[in-house]
């Protein structure tokens, strides 16, 4: 048995090698920027923000949704979500199970409490859906916002009262 949790990904389909050229670049750019300054901890500092503002700007960035929690670099999940992304983009580990879908692709989320674990599907425009399970020791904010997020995106989410089962299970 796998001890890695299978990942899924909401986001666009990336190649990790886009991905560490931007982040190449932003280095690079830091520090140039921190020796003409004639502050190198000025520009190791300025890459790494540098190299998330691109991330960003160029809407790079993803939630991870697993067995282990849904993490989202919004929230309290980045220290794991940093984790997990650092392992893919320089490891190229997805454990063969990374699945990547761009949120404005989703028609539905369904989640569904099943003998205290959490079931979300994500069915897409195109008929194609991703399942997973999460137990309920790993329900997290993160998860609660996602949520949040993609009913603002009018996104449809199935009748269940989803937000007042995942408090009552964080609480």
């Amino acid at each position: 048995m796998k001890n890695t949790p299978e990942i899924y990904l909401i986001g666009q389909r990336i190649k990790r090698k886009i991905l560490m050229i931007i982040i190449i670049i932003s280095v690079l750019l830091g520090v140039i920027i921190g020796n003409a300054c004639k502050s190198l901890v000025f520009g190791l500092v300025l890459s790494v923000v540098l190299a998330f503002f691109q991330i960003i700007m160029t809407k790079k960035y993803y939630w991870i949704i697993s067995n282990q929690g849904i993490y989202t670099p919004l929230n309290f999940g980045i220290k794991k979500y940093l984790i997990i992304m650092l392992k893919y983009l320089l490891c190229g580990d997805d454990t063969g199970n990374i699945v990547f879908v761009n949120y404005r692709t989703i028609a539905y989320l369904n989640l569904f409490e099943r003998k205290n674990k959490l079931w979300v599907q994500i069915i897409r425009k195109n008929g194609d859906f991703i399942s997973i399970t999460i137990e309920s020791k790993f329900f997290n904010q993160d998860l609660i916002n996602a949520v949040i997020y993609i009913k603002r995106k009018g996104i449809v989410i199935n009748g269940l009262e989803v937000l007042t089962i995942i408090k009552n299970k964080i609480n």
